[in-house]
């Protein structure tokens, strides 16, 4: 079993110091549960895809999303106060090794947002990508 230093230091850092009550590492939707704002989220792929098309380059709303895989899950669920965390860690020896590291973390930021919005109908979330 391969363990990920940073998922697991954040993983912590989730539970312990954010107070996250519920923590998932890799954490993916399933086409069964029930989702969200369909429409809105349908107009706001449209209008990423518009203002920054190298971000969803060829993908269909349905393989955008899909394909998503957030490192790190975690809410912390209170009475007044609900907060939800989306966390993506990329962590490489010589540094980021994407094509374009701006293109590839919009395109995971983006994507985090939009499964919370989906998936939990939140607006307001914490979308935190570490390296």
């Amino acid at each position: 079993m391969k363990i990920e230093i940073c998922e697991s230091l954040l993983l912590s850092w989730l539970k312990h110091i954010k107070k996250c009550q519920i923590t998932q590492l890799n954490w993916k939707a399933s086409e069964n549960w029930q989702s969200f704002n369909a429409d809105e989220i349908g107009i706001l792929i449209k209008k990423i895809k518009e203002i920054y098309p190298e971000v969803l380059k060829k993908s269909t709303e349905k393989q955008f999303l899909s394909q998503a895989e957030i490192d790190i899950l975690g809410a912390n669920i209170n009475n007044f106060h609900n907060e939800y965390y989306a966390v993506d860690v990329a962590f490489h020896t010589y540094g980021l090794r994407y094509k374009n590291n701006v293109e590839k973390i919009s395109e995971k930021s983006i994507r985090s947002a939009l499964l919370l919005y989906k998936f939990f109908n939140i607006k307001n979330g914490n979308i935190i990508f570490a390296s």
